[in-house]
């Protein structure tokens, strides 16, 4: 038995104008990293929302 992949479908155009749209402006969003994701290494970089007492980041003195 041979394995056939199936067609992809065929997007109109103006489906395809509206993706070309939403990339671009997806591209102008920030990227949100992980607040000292880059000091260690075990932590992942998708956001998560501080939640310490002295935290800097939470009270929006960062930056």
């Amino acid at each position: 038995m041979v394995h056939v992949p199936k067609k992809k479908p065929e997007l109109p155009e103006k489906v395809l104008r509206y993706l070309r749209i939403r990339e671009k402006m997806k591209a102008k969003m920030p990227d949100f990293v992980r607040y000292d994701s880059h000091k260690v290494q075990r932590i992942g970089t998708s956001w998560r929302r501080p939640k310490g007492l002295h935290n800097k980041m939470r009270k929006r003195y960062a930056h």
